[in-house]
């Protein structure tokens, strides 16, 4: 019989994978945005970060556009409680625009929330397995 639950380790693997639709972009490419002054330097979204949430471990950094067309640093860390954590950063201004949070609640489900970093709002809520019907 099949484990019910995957590993943590496995389901943080599923979440490096890129989003469907992303235009990642390549090491050269952002180097020369960079140098031309069209996107800001990873280092200073990175000391950001890390001065927002101390004991941030870095799991990812991707360069790529974002839904609404912008280009984005998203960067994927591990913080000290064992939740990943998805910043978007602005790679022209550098500001924090959306976050997520991927946790495991008390059923070893996955839980994905996903919020406006300049309101707070909460914007999406994805549970592993989570059907709406079943609410019936």
């Amino acid at each position: 019989m099949p484990p019910r639950h995957l590993p943590l380790s496995v389901l943080l693997c599923s979440l490096a994978l890129p989003p469907a639709g992303a235009d990642s972009l390549d090491h050269d490419r952002a180097k020369h945005l960079r140098d031309r002054g069209e996107i800001v330097a990873l280092e200073r979204i990175l000391a950001a970060a890390r001065r927002r949430i101390p004991g941030l471990r870095m799991l990812e950094v991707e360069l790529s556009r974002h839904n609404d067309g912008r280009l984005v640093y998203e960067l994927e860390f591990l913080n000290p409680a064992g939740e990943v954590l998805e910043h978007y950063y602005d790679a022209r201004t550098g500001e924090l625009v959306a976050y997520e949070v991927y946790r495991l609640d008390e059923q070893g489900r996955l839980i994905g929330l996903e919020y406006d970093a300049r309101t707070g709002e909460l914007l999406e809520r994805e549970i592993e397995g989570h059907d709406d019907e079943d609410d019936d």
